[in-house]
């Protein structure tokens, strides 16, 4: 029974306002977990902004990731996170693919680390959705994120 009043609550505060897509405002803290012959793994954080009033959960994230316009992997994801309602939070996010992958399209990893040298930047895009749950309801937010990632000399 409470959980039937909680559900028609639920169902009456959505009624009166629409369910908005989270806002992604950035990727922060991408770093080079491993790196080797054979497999190169990224780490990153996901950052939005929840405007609704009620708290979801995170179901799923489905994101290309792209090094110099060149598809390097996909961060697909299926572990749930909860997320309160009109806050930030964060997704960590992570991506695993053979070096390889920098060696095929034109030009290759030769012009990519050329450029790199050259400008000590990197273009790193992040095009894909992230799938959401409020109370049954779910929504994909679009990802479509583009940053320069400053190579730091050691």
């Amino acid at each position: 029974m409470r959980k039937t009043c909680l559900f028609f609550c639920l169902i009456g505060v959505l009624s009166c306002s629409a369910v908005q897509e989270p806002v992604f405002k950035k990727m922060k803290d991408l770093r080079v977990e491993e790196m080797s012959v054979n497999l190169i793994t990224l780490t990153a954080v996901a950052n939005y902004y929840n405007p609704n009033p009620v708290k979801c959960k995170l179901i799923g994230t489905d994101i290309g990731v792209f090094v110099d316009d060149k598809e390097i992997g996909r961060i697909q994801e299926t572990n749930a996170v909860s997320i309160a309602s009109n806050s930030d939070f964060d997704i960590p996010v992570k991506i695993s693919f053979p070096p390889k992958k920098l060696l095929e399209g034109n030009g290759g990893l030769l012009s990519s680390v050329i450029t790199a040298v050259l400008d000590k930047k990197v273009d790193v895009k992040y095009d894909g959705f992230i799938t959401l749950d409020f109370a049954g309801v779910k929504i994909k937010v679009p990802v479509n994120y583009e940053e320069k990632i400053l190579l730091k000399e050691s």
